[in-house]
């Protein structure tokens, strides 16, 4: 039985042999010497000096009306200075924080403090930062925070919950 292809086959046949030869041929072959060119460098008293440009910039004032109409506001109104009086003055509200715990031993002093903006308790030591205020002291109770000229002191009683109507009753005794 003889086998028969059609001749689009046949050709993709011829292809693919001639194809290989080819690739054969270019991993047997040797490779011939490739010359590397020399490039001789100019020396640098024959090299040209360039002219230098001097820039100026345009005055502050010209800069204006950029600063009068920002240009990602959508009313583009001017931006009013910061005022410098005695808003600058006023310390950050303390942290809306509570204290979750202390550990206290021989060497270090660690508050367990869960603020609004994290769902995990944070360790901090005396010295850290909490949202602006500087941890000044830890003590078995209480954790005093300082900013500027105040200080603030958020307390481990104030976790507790109020006391219930239900919770009174059992602690007063009955006449």
């Amino acid at each position: 039985m003889t086998l028969v292809l059609p001749r689009p086959q046949m050709l993709l046949i011829a292809l693919c042999c001639a194809l290989g030869a080819i690739l054969t041929y270019e991993i047997a072959a040797p490779l011939g010497v490739i010359a590397v060119p020399t490039v001789t460098l100019r020396s640098s008293s024959a090299a040209t000096v360039l002219p230098q440009r001097v820039v100026s910039l345009p005055p502050l004032a010209a800069f204006a009306a950029f600063n009068d109409r920002p240009i990602f506001s959508p009313q583009r109104k001017a931006i009013a200075p910061a005022p410098v009086g005695a808003a600058a003055m006023a310390p950050p509200p303390p942290p809306v924080a509570s204290l979750v715990g202390i550990i206290i031993d021989a060497q270090r002093r660690i508050a367990m403090i869960r603020t609004a903006s994290s769902p995990l308790a944070t360790a901090v030591a005396v010295g850290d930062t909490l949202q602006g205020w500087q941890v000044t002291e830890i003590a078995p109770d209480r954790v005093t925070l300082h900013q500027g000229t105040a200080d603030d002191t958020i307390k481990l009683d104030a976790n507790r919950p109020p006391p219930t109507a239900a919770a009174d009753e059992k602690t007063t005794p009955q006449k």
